[in-house]
Parts: structure tokens; sequence; C-alpha cells
């Protein structure tokens, strides 16, 4: 009778261990239904970890907020996957081994360039400004968990004229939705005429934006207009553990719009 009851209470326990992961499997496929995308980044997650795998910041760590939160963090697959705009990797590669001490984020979300430009230059102090209070207490939680908190100031609207007098030469990347043309003006374009930058068009929402940043830097820098380019998600073995329309989930930067980038370096100083 003893051995009877063992066996039945055995089985019991291994009943309601079932039932909690038949319950845990419909959470996720409710989950998958209402938002995908966070079905696939939670399951990225679960298999590879929080660790960016590859590209300029492979080493940087996410934390669990930016996984289940899309309104603060977009395209985090992608991200972990190093893969994010990598059309822009040999350009902040460049600017990279120029040296800068100084960095400017603006539209710094939840810090994927910020934090990881910190890691990158362990020397370097990064501005990095963001609008949206959530994000910005986001990229100081990312900052914290890489080590480098003491290195990133965070800021919300980027003034005009703070970069218009900014002392130091940076490397700035840029994307404030359409404000580029009032944000870098001629001045801050003279002011950052020894500067690197990275910005994001948006002639979907300014059609002179393109030509008009160009424009501006055109007599101190050399730019390249930069098209995205598409993703295939067959490049990526660790996407084998979805189905082909989770695959293409994981490595959407969610665009509305093809998007296009300016990188302007400085023109090589004349000799005398």
């Amino acid at each position: 009778m003893g051995r009877l009851r063992g066996r039945v209470a055995k089985l019991t326990k291994e009943l309601e261990g079932a039932r909690r992961r038949i319950a845990e499997l419909e959470q996720e496929l409710d989950q998958a239904r209402v938002d995908p995308g966070v079905w696939v980044n939670a399951r990225f997650v679960y298999e590879y970890g929080l660790r960016v795998r590859s590209g300029p910041f492979a080493g940087l760590e996410f934390v669990g907020d930016a996984v289940y939160r899309p309104d603060l963090a977009d395209g985090i697959t992608a991200k972990l996957l190093g893969c994010f705009e990598r059309e822009l990797h040999p350009s902040i590669e460049r600017a990279l081994a120029r040296g800068y001490s100084t960095f400017v984020n603006v539209g710094a979300a939840e810090g994927y360039y910020a934090v990881g430009l910190a890691m990158r230059a362990p020397d370097s102090r990064v501005y990095a400004f963001e609008i949206d209070q959530d994000r910005r207490d986001l990229c100081r939680e990312i900052a914290r968990a890489n080590g480098v908190e003491d290195r990133v100031e965070l800021a919300g609207e980027c003034d005009p004229e703070w970069l218009a007098q900014l002392a130091d030469e940076c490397f700035a990347i840029v994307d404030c939705e359409g404000c580029e043309i009032d944000l870098l003006g001629p001045a801050q374009a003279a002011n950052l005429s020894r500067s690197d930058l990275i910005v994001e068009l948006h002639d979907f929402i300014d059609p002179q934006s393109s030509s008009t940043i160009i424009e501006r830097f055109s007599g101190t820098h050399r730019c390249e207009r930069i098209p995205a380019t598409p993703r295939h998600s067959g490049e990526f073995p660790e996407l084998e553990i979805f189905g082909w329309k989770n695959r293409e989930i994981a490595i959407s930067e969610l665009r509305a719009y093809p998007m296009e980038w300016a990188a302007v370096t400085p023109k090589p100083a004349e000799s005398s």
C-alpha cells in the first residue's frame, strides 16, 4: 500500500508539473499572438542571453526591461545579433579609430549607441540626449549593467546652442526624428568642423532634410549618403530556432519608410 501511495504521489507531482508547463506554453502562445516581436525577443534571449553577439558593440549587456518593453527599446533581437543598422558599422569603426574622447548621441533611446560607445572607448565621456524619461531611465540601467554609468551623461532635449558651443571635437550620432535641420544649423556645423557625425535623415518628414544637412557640412566634411540595405534571415544561424516568419521579425528594424543616413567625415586639413 505504501509503495502504491508513493507512486500515486509521484504521478500527481509529475501531472502538476506538466500542467504548469502547459500553462506557461499557453501564455507564451498568447503573447506571440498579441505581440510576436516581444515573443521573438524573449525566445532569443532564453536561448542566447542578453549579450550582443557581434558588431561594433559586441559584449554589450542588455537588461530584461529592454526585451519586454518595445515602447522603450526597438529592434532588440537585431541588436543582440549585432546586425542592427549594420550599414553604419564601417563609419562607426572609422570614427572610433580617430580616438575621440567625446561622443554625442542625440535620440539615445535605451542606450545601444551611447553605452556601446562608452564601452568601446574606456577613457571617453558620452553625452546622451533622449526626450523620453522612461527611455532615459532604461539607458541609465543598461549603462549601470555595463559598468559605464559614470561616463554616460544623460539629458533630455539637445539644445542647439549646446552643440554650437561644444568645446571638444567629437563623434556624434544624431537621430532626432526629423529635427536634424533645426538641430544642425550653420553655427553647429561650423563648430563641428573637425568632428565625425552620422545623421539619420528623414526626408519622409521633411523633403529637404538630406540636401540641407549635406550642404551645411560639405565645405568642411566629406558627406556620404548611406541607404538601408535588405536583411536576409538565412545569414544568421542563431535564427534556426524560429519559423521563417519569426526569423524575419527577428531581423526587422520596424521601419515604416526606407531609411538613409549621412556619414559626415572631416576633410583632411590642407597643408600650407
